[in-house]
């Protein structure tokens, strides 16, 4: 499979259901990354907090969110297999997976057995020493696990974290023989410069360093992939925008094409990716009320939204409480708003932009930011397949 969009895909309710409504026609330019989080709380012991949680084996439902997730993935050509970097969204299990004992058999184990319910994965090569390890120990580790995951897999992964840790190049060196090697031999490997949240105006200036280590890469491994992964999509929609109304750029885009101008030679492959319109730390605090916002991402490389805050239209006569307007209402106004805006403009075949024009049309099809979020992600990355083969987003071939 060829792909051109390398798409963080994080296992929660909202991302699992864009990705079922797009068309396989979109699919088959994605290689998605399959980023494993710890999945529903499932203890009812509400006395634990988050660390004791975390240390509590079966605390989190991992292995049936897994599950769902790889069912849902079935079909797809092939998939980047890594576990979440936020520690808000780990568990016991995902921390034993990611042990370094015997070469990070638990890892090597683990994706073993999910390849047998997917077509193709390429794992992530875990980088997780304990405290009391030597530089051999460290070094044994990381050889057997990836000389494990080459001779088992089309190829490997590397998923950096380029804005906190620029010693990534230290391992890069460390394995630059056999992962040369291997890429003779016909497999590949993959390179994620993952700068997680940048914030809007940033792209130019990130990609000055970015293209830095970049070019250093390429000197160790000539035969990589190079993925350019970033999302702009704030945490807090206020962070960036007013309250009612905004539009911000999609900065990950301006980010990946000044990275790609600015490469050494037009035979090095740099790709882009992003997280889908999502923000990589999860809101997970339940609130009772929350202001209907919808978000329309256009293909000229920005989001706009409309928000409203609820009317007050009484009070409970016994609790005095104030009694708001139906959910459904706000949705249909919003709406409204978003298909008259000049930006908008509906694409076919889209499963987000129907929902937005049932909304308008008094046919509201969900009342919670999480459906919304769905509906928003799954215009992001149709918008996203459909120019990138403008900015000229290097192909990976599966």
């Amino acid at each position: 499979m060829d792909s051109d969009y390398v798409l963080m895909l994080k296992t929660a309710q909202s991302e699992l259901r864009a990705w079922k409504n797009l068309p396989k026609s979109v699919k088959d330019h994605i290689l998605p990354v399959v980023e494993l989080s710890r999945g529903r709380k499932a203890s009812r012991d509400d006395d634990l907090d988050g660390p004791s949680l975390r240390n509590l084996p079966g605390a989190y439902a991992f292995r049936r969110s897994a599950t769902n997730t790889f069912e849902t993935l079935k079909d797809q050509g092939t998939i980047i297999l890594d576990v979440t970097r936020e520690d808000s969204l780990s568990c016991h299990e995902l921390d034993a997976l990611s042990d370094s004992t015997d070469g990070y058999q638990a890892w090597r184990d683990f994706v073993a057995s999910s390849a047998k319910v997917v077509n193709s994965i390429i794992p992530t090569i875990i980088i997780n020493p304990k405290d009391t390890d030597t530089p051999q120990q460290y070094s044994q580790d990381l050889f057997a696990q990836i000389d494990a995951l080459f001779q088992s897999y089309p190829g490997v992964a590397y998923r950096a974290s380029v804005l906190e840790d620029s010693d990534f190049l230290y391992d890069i060196s460390l394995l630059r023989d056999r992962i040369n090697i291997n890429i003779d031999n016909g497999k590949k490997f993959i390179l994620i410069m993952d700068h997680e949240f940048i914030r809007p105006s940033t792209g130019t200036i990130h990609a000055v360093r970015t293209s830095g280590l970049v070019n250093r890469a390429f000197d160790l491994i000539p035969g990589a992939n190079v993925v350019i992964m970033a999302t702009s999509f704030p945490k807090s929609i206020e962070d960036i925008g007013n309250s009612e109304h905004d539009t911000f750029p999609i900065e990950e885009r301006y980010l990946f094409e000044q990275v790609k101008n600015n490469t050494k030679s037009e035979n090095y492959k740099v790709t882009y990716g992003d997280y889908g319109s999502i923000n990589p730390q999860r809101n997970d605090m339940i609130t009772t009320g929350w202001r209907p916002r919808i978000d329309f991402p256009t293909p000229n490389r920005r989001t706009f939204y409309y928000r409203e805050k609820r009317n007050m239209i009484g009070r409970d006569t016994i609790t005095n409480k104030p009694i708001y307007d139906d959910y459904s209402s706000h949705y249909k106004s919003v709406a409204n708003k978003v298909i008259l805006d000049p930006q908008f403009a509906a694409l076919p075949n889209s499963w987000g932009c129907d929902q937005i024009m049932l909304a308008a049309n008094s046919i509201v099809p969900g009342k919670n930011p999480s459906f919304w979020i769905s509906v928003r992600m799954e215009i992001h990355v149709q918008q996203m397949v459909r120019t990138l083969n403008n900015v000229g987003s290097d192909v990976i071939t599966t």
